[in-house]
């Protein structure tokens, strides 16, 4: 029979295993490929030896009238790219895993390839991996006996490792699950190092699972960042992913990429080397020549079809729906209809969700080891550490190690996710002081070039670079007669024109300076690194702001009845500035004793609890 006749769209990282894979074939015949990036679409023709290469989708597709077309695209791009591709009804359309980005997308995928009668699979490679396929001959032959536990783990989260986790179990199992309980935390977007990874994802930064197959088959997984260490697989955190299975007769386990093993009741032992991870493309060539088979008839299902993949997408948004709500979840049930995707109400459930850090300004001039146990008292997670001679110096880099102080901080469940110097000497030392114990974000007094008394512009470039290599970012708080406005700011941030240059916003400053906190987190955006829940009188000016700051603190306690409308001003950070670290800070507190420093911290961080977007 002649081979399939075929197209790749994407020539990145996948898109070479996908390009080698249909060359060494004899079923398919890949005539040309497609790339938005020349470069990389020409390479990837010299490279295989295929014949043409284009940067116009609907070109090729034209030209080449290919009836197999492979579309190895980062998911956020995927869903118009397949609408166009379905326009010219292709007999089979292979995708990258995920699917799609949500549940509705995939389903809308689906649908659009049933009207176009094009036959959709999705790239669960991993079924045809080695090790994988040895457990689930031992599944499948009785080995184990009647199955019972299995328990997964893969620092991939649950989207761009998961899928192809739960695909694997549904197919090892024959079923989906009955029921779904779970659990996540944190956005995935808070976490750079993994985010350069995953950006296209959308997905917790951590997960753990129950799943409840028939025959009360229970698998627990944990997916993301903190899943345990797979030590045959250390240094790639793809590849750490392993799958123990426990039955009435046996145990197997598998590690991706590695090995298989199995021990069974009767003391025999079966052991399979596995080849590297989809070594010269074997995985995902075996993908295609059984779906080689369903294109010329000769089967009509394939084990990683569109169907399949739609079963595990609802398996993790039925996931993300149990972390929303706290309860179990039947994936069979579809999402309710509220207007936006489950991964975008968990989204911001998570956002709203981040801890409020505790400044420790409000305790002035106690020593810092008195002050950590009152923090640690009232159950804060976070603080937001001063070293302000003037006002509260908790640190002092010329006097003690960052080590010694995070030793404090972890001895007391704190950390320090801010730390405030307001540009007080030594300045480079305090920097080199806030990476050490781990902080994000070190807030500066605020300046501007349309102030050049404040401006110092060599010197705050000397700052940014040196904050920039320590993987810090410095917000420089807007402040009355300094860096008042919203036009100040963005000039600000104009003129620096520097990667770790943040803004730390202060509601309190914008009110009496007559500007709206609303405009500056809609044009701001993400340039704002920190939000201070920080509250003012109403009617509050210039001339009697002094007086509020030093001598009326409670006017400026988050309570309810003051100017800031902490409820919207949650809710427009989470929207705007999704990474801004949140601070409770006040002034005036100086000659309160620890008692009612304490009351009305807790009081504060009652009412924001209340005013949180997720218990609105």
């Amino acid at each position: 029979m002649q081979p399939v006749r075929s197209l790749l769209i994407g020539c990145g990282a996948r898109g070479q295993a996908h390009a080698r894979a249909l060359v060494q074939s004899d079923n398919f015949d890949l005539v040309a490929v497609c790339d938005v990036d020349i470069q990389k679409a020409r390479s990837t023709a010299q490279t295989y030896g295929i014949p043409r290469y284009y940067t116009s989708l609907h070109q090729a597709i034209e030209r080449e009238g290919p009836e197999h077309i492979s579309c190895i695209t980062p998911p956020t791009l995927r869903l118009g790219i397949i609408r166009e591709i379905l326009q010219h009804a292709p007999q089979s359309l292979l995708v990258e895993k995920p699917l799609a980005n949500t549940l509705q997308e995939a389903l809308e995928i689906q649908q659009a390839a049933r009207q176009t009668g094009t036959f959709m699979t999705v790239c669960h490679e991993t079924l045809w991996a080695d090790e994988i396929a040895a457990v689930a001959r031992w599944i499948r032959e009785g080995s184990l006996g009647t199955l019972h536990t299995l328990v997964g783990t893969t620092k991939g989260g649950i989207s761009a490792q998961g899928t192809h986790f739960i695909h694997m179990l549904n197919w090892m199992l024959g079923a989906i699950p009955l029921e779904i309980r779970a659990f996540c935390e944190g956005p995935i977007s808070l976490d750079p190092e993994r985010n350069q990874w995953c950006p296209a994802h959308s997905e917790p930064e951590d997960t753990i699972m129950e799943l409840t197959y028939p025959g009360n088959i229970r698998a627990m997984l944990h997916l993301g960042a903190h899943a345990p260490d797979v030590p045959e697989q250390a240094g790639t955190f793809w590849l750490e992913y392993k799958l123990d299975v426990l039955g009435s007769r046996g145990w197997a386990r598998f590690v991706h990429g590695h090995s298989a093993r199995a021990q069974f009741l009767d003391g025999s032992i079966e052991e399979v080397q596995a080849r590297a991870f989809d070594q010269d493309a074997y995985m995902t060539q075996a993908l295609y020549e059984e779906l080689a088979k369903v294109i010329r008839g000769e089967q009509q299902r394939h084990a990683a079809d569109i169907a399949s993949a739609i079963d595990a997408h609802r398996v993790i948004d039925a996931a993300m729906r149990s972390m929303l709500t706290g309860r179990s979840v039947n994936p069979r049930r579809l999402p309710p209809q509220l207007g936006r995707s489950t991964n975008t109400r968990l989204k911001s459930h998570l956002l709203s969700r981040q801890p409020v850090a505790v400044a420790t300004l409000m305790y002035g001039k106690r020593r810092r080891r008195e002050v950590l146990p009152l923090i640690a008292e009232l159950g804060i997670e976070e603080v937001d550490l001063w070293s302000v001679p003037r006002f509260a110096h908790h640190f002092d880099p010329e006097k003690e190690t960052a080590q010694e102080v995070k030793g404090e901080l972890e001895a007391h469940g704190l950390k320090a996710t801010v730390v405030s110097v307001f540009d007080s000497e030594p300045v480079e030392a305090k920097l080199r002081f806030a990476a050490e114990i781990g902080a994000r974000y070190v807030v500066m007094g605020g300046r501007t070039p349309k102030r050049p008394s404040t401006w110092q512009q060599e010197k705050l470039q000397a700052w940014l670079d040196l904050a920039h290599d320590l993987g810090l970012k410095l917000a420089f708080e807007n402040h009355l007669d300094t860096l008042e406005t919203v036009d100040e700011m963005a000039a600000l941030l104009d003129a620096l024109q520097h990667p770790a240059a943040r803004i730390c916003l202060a509601p309190t400053h914008l009110y009496v300076a007559g500007e709206l906190c609303e405009q500056a987190l809609i044009r701001l955006g993400e340039a704002i690194g920190v939000v201070y829940m920080w509250d003012m009188e109403v009617g509050a000016t210039r001339e009697t702001v002094e007086e509020i700051w030093w001598h009326r603190a409670e006017s400026q306690i988050p309570g309810g009845g003051g100017a800031v409308d902490f409820r919207q001003l949650m809710d427009m950070a989470c929207r705007y500035c999704p990474e801004a670290a949140w601070v409770l800070v006040y002034h005036g507190t100086e000659d309160w004793d620890d008692a009612r420093i304490q009351q009305s911290i807790a009081r504060s961080l009652r009412y924001l609890e209340s005013q949180r977007p997720c218990n609105t």
